[in-house]
C-alpha cells in the first residue's frame, strides 16, 4: 500500500474520531420556549440556600477534550498511537482477506490455464497479478525447466516472504498492544512524581487541590493506555488466526496446482 493511501486512512480515522468525540462531549441545546413550558415551578429565592449554586456547579462533568486536555504530553502520544490504530486495523481488514490472497478469478483463471497445459501464459498471469497466490504458483513456474526440485524450493521460499509480509503487517497490532500500556505507566509515573514534587516544594501540607493535577494525570494516561491496548489485542489475535488460516489454504491450493509437477516414482 502506498504512503498516500496510508495517509488517506490515517486522516480518515482522526476525523471520525474528532467527530465522535465532539457528539459525546456536546450537550444537545435546548429551546428557550420549551425551557418556560416544561419548568416546574420554583420556589421562592429565599428558600433556596445559595450553598446549593455550588453544589451544582461541582457536579458538571469534565468533556472528553477537558480529560484528554488534561493527560498531558504523555497522553497526547497515546492518542496519536490510537490514531495510527485504527488506520492499522482499517487496512488489515482491506488487506487480510482470502479476495486479496487467493483471488477466485484468478484462481479459476490458472486453473484454466493448467488444463491447457499453457504454462508460459500462466506465469505471465502470474508477474500481472500480484499476490500471494500468483507468487508462489510463478516463483514455481519459473524454474519449470529446473525440475521439481528447483520448482519446489523457489516455492517455498516465495511462500515464507509472502508470510512473513503478513504476519509483519499485524504485528503492529501487537506492538501498540504492547506499548500503550507502558505509555499509560509512563504517565502514571510522571504523574506522581509531580505531585510529590509539589509536596517537596510546599514547606508543609500541601492542600489536596494542589496535588490533584498531577494524580488525575497520572490516572488518566493510565486508562488511555489501556483503552487502547484492549482494543488492539484483540484484533491483532483476530487478524493473526485470519492469516494462519488463509495460508494453510494457499498452501493446499498452489499445491494442487503444482501436483502435476511432482515426479512419479
Amino acid at each position: 500500500m502506498s504512503k498516500i493511501r496510508y495517509f488517506i486512512i490515517v486522516f480518515v480515522a482522526l476525523i471520525v474520531l474528532v467527530v465522535s468525540m465532539s457528539i459525546v462531549a456536546g450537550e444537545e441545546p435546548v429551546p428557550e420556549g420549551v425551557e418556560a413550558e416544561v419548568s416546574v415551578p420554583q420556589p421562592a429565592a429565599e428558600s433556596v440556600p445559595p450553598i446549593m449554586d455550588d453544589a451544582v456547579e461541582t457536579l458538571d462533568q469534565p468533556s472528553v477534550f477537558d480529560l484528554i486536555g488534561a493527560s498531558g504530553i504523555i497522553g497526547y502520544v497515546i492518542i496519536g498511537v490510537s490514531f495510527v490504530l485504527v488506520a492499522l486495523i482499517i487496512e488489515s481488514f482491506v488487506s487480510v482477506r482470502r479476495e486479496r490472497i487467493i483471488p477466485p478469478d484468478l484462481l479459476g483463471e490458472l486453473e484454466e490455464l493448467f488444463k491447457k497445459q499453457e504454462y508460459d501464459a500462466a506465469l505471465e498471469l502470474c508477474e500481472v497479478e500480484r499476490n500471494l497466490l500468483t507468487n508462489v504458483v510463478g516463483a514455481g513456474l519459473a524454474k519449470l525447466n529446473a525440475g521439481w526440485t528447483q520448482m519446489e524450493s523457489a516455492m517455498e521460499e516465495s511462500a515464507e516472504e509472502g508470510a512473513t509480509d503478513l504476519y509483519q503487517k499485524i504485528g503492529y497490532l501487537n506492538l501498540i498492544g504492547n506499548l500503550s500500556p507502558m505509555l499509560g505507566l509512563l504517565g502514571t509515573v510522571w504523574g506522581m512524581v509531580q505531585a510529590f514534587m509539589v509536596i517537596a516544594n510546599s514547606g508543609g501540607t500541601p492542600k489536596p487541590t494542589e496535588l490533584a493535577e498531577g494524580i488525575y494525570q497520572a490516572l488518566i494516561t493510565t486508562v488511555e493506555g489501556l483503552i487502547v491496548a484492549i482494543i488492539a489485542i484483540p484484533f491483532y489475535f483476530f487478524f493473526r488466526n485470519r492469516v494462519a488460516k488463509m495460508l494453510l489454504e494457499a498452501g493446499a491450493v498452489t499445491g494442487e496446482l503444482m501436483e502435476r509437477f511432482r515426479p512419479r516414482d
